[in-house]
């Protein structure tokens, strides 16, 4: 089943899938409706006076538009996993929406395939800043306080879920280090992945 991906008063219709495909991407772990849901951040849901929000921009009191418009499950809770593994997406003609839901469950939330055509940014990049990373989270970060060996250092450690963590630092105390280790910079650790390297405006990967 599928809708007007403009128009959530539009009546619903059979759609064909037009395309399947997968991705490895970290998982979030969205509660909705007592049940829970396994997606990605960019993933796109039809939410009441927002609509299409991606999946980590969701809040608890979200509620989320179900297969009849005037009716709507609510967002209780939103986790990022650590986990990285396999998920499934699929395109539908047309209009480019379908239903998520499972057999045992008394509702099925409206989702979309992608980007929704520009109307949710389809990829996030590392900020510039710490205070960035704060909002994006949604938790605050710890600062290192910087010792008179590394004057300016600026560290701030954010660990958002088990096994990950992300550290915000420069050293401007290096002079004759390159320049993307004297300015600000973002390390990223993963289960199994230690200290990737990246800079403000690199895609944050799995996002």
């Amino acid at each position: 089943m599928s809708r007007d991906e403009h128009d959530p008063s539009e009546p619903l219709v059979w759609k064909q899938v037009a395309e399947t495909f997968e991705r490895v991407r970290l998982v979030y772990e969205l509660e909705v409706g007592g049940q829970t849901i396994g997606t990605r951040a960019e993933h796109p849901f039809y939410v009441l006076g927002k609509g299409w929000t991606a999946a980590g921009e969701l809040k608890p009191g979200d509620r989320v538009v179900v297969l009849d418009p005037r009716e709507s499950v609510a967002v209780t809770a939103l986790r990022l996993t650590g986990r990285q593994e396999k998920l499934y997406n699929l395109r539908v003609a047309d209009y480019h929406t379908y239903f998520v839901g499972d057999a045992h469950w008394d509702f099925s939330v409206w989702a979309h395939n992608n980007s929704c055509g520009g109307l949710v940014e389809p990829t996030r990049h590392w900020p510039s800043t710490p205070s960035e990373m704060d909002e994006f989270l949604g938790i605050p970060g710890t600062m290192i306080p910087d010792l008179p060996s590394t004057p300016g250092r600026g560290k701030v450690i954010w660990e958002p879920a088990n096994g990950i963590r992300i550290i915000f630092e420069q050293h401007p105390y290096h002079p004759t280090a390159p320049i993307w280790h004297r300015g600000p910079h973002w390390h990223l650790d993963l289960p199994g992945v230690k200290h990737q390297r990246f800079l403000p405006g690199d895609p944050i990967p799995g996002f």
